[in-house]
């Protein structure tokens, strides 16, 4: 693990360059440019909350057709 994706405790899977799904329905693309702390200690990327996302998944999912 890296230092860098451990925040106060909390593990985050991501790295700069990762592109996760961010909005209110979570269906937006958004790619992480930066990862920080807020004034509260609270993990953020790209400034706004960490705790509300998604990740995009590495492989597709398959259709069941």
């Amino acid at each position: 693990m890296d230092k860098q994706n451990r925040i106060n405790g909390i593990y985050i899977p991501l790295k700069v360059g990762d592109i996760i799904y961010t909005g209110r329905f979570k269906n937006k693309k958004t790619t992480v440019k930066t990862i920080g702390v807020d004034e509260y200690g609270m993990p953020t990327i790209n400034g706004k909350r960490a705790l509300t996302f998604r990740i995009l998944p590495s492989t597709p999912p398959k259709s069941s057709k």
